[in-house]
């Protein structure tokens, strides 16, 4: 028997093949583990914004409150809470001193904070009369 004839009649030695898959398989696994990688994604950001909105309004105002004392006394929404954020009972974008009243805060930069902090209230201490009366005494 020649070698070719010996390659042809015996049986060839098993080769272990790689598992294989479905390309639709590949898609719904792609699908089951990138849609819980979105979600905390989501949520890391809010986090972010969350801080990164306290660090803007201090950069533009140069004032806020953040009572560091009542922070733990709500709970932050639980999909955040999961990722250690604490909540804030009070946040104050503002300050008072001898009966005057801070400046007028953006408004929307008021409801940027009550969509990052739900769990909050958030206090804007204004006094339209005391702005008005600063700028005809500023004007006169």
């Amino acid at each position: 028997m020649n070698r070719l004839q010996q390659l042809v009649s015996s049986p060839a030695p098993f080769r272990r093949r790689w598992f294989s898959f479905s390309l639709r398989t590949l898609f719904l696994v792609l699908a089951l583990v990138a849609a819980p990688l979105a979600w905390v994604g989501l949520q890391l950001k809010w986090i972010h914004d969350r801080s990164a909105i306290i660090d803007t309004f201090l950069d533009r105002y140069e004032f806020t409150s953040f009572d560091p004392h009542e922070r733990d006394t709500v709970a932050a929404p639980w999909s955040v809470r999961l990722f250690g954020e604490t909540g804030a009972q009070r946040i104050t974008l503002g300050h008072a001193e001898d009966g005057e009243r801070g400046e007028e805060v953006d408004p929307e930069l008021v409801r940027e904070f009550k969509r990052l902090y739900p769990e909050s209230e958030i206090e804007v201490p204004y006094n339209p009369q005391a702005k008005r009366a600063r700028n005809h005494a500023a004007t006169h």
